[in-house]
């Protein structure tokens, strides 16, 4: 997963249509169903943490919290 520059987020990839975040404190979750595209926009923003929220969060997107090993 490529590290990314945020206060809240360690990493994030994409992988047909499912979005893995890595967040610094409350561990990983996957996002389901999220469009390419978004994850290009959060990936080019000046601020992955707040796209990330706009985008994915308030966009309803379903997901799973990644168990951790």
């Amino acid at each position: 997963m490529p590290a990314v520059a945020s206060s809240t987020i360690k990493n994030i990839s994409w992988d047909e249509g499912d979005l893995t975040v890595q967040f610094i404190k409350s561990g990983t979750y996957t996002y389901h169903g999220v469009p390419e595209e978004v994850f290009n926009q959060i990936m080019n923003s000046s601020s992955v943490g707040k796209s990330f929220d706009q985008l994915v969060k308030k966009g309803n997107y379903k997901y799973t919290k990644v168990a951790q090993v």
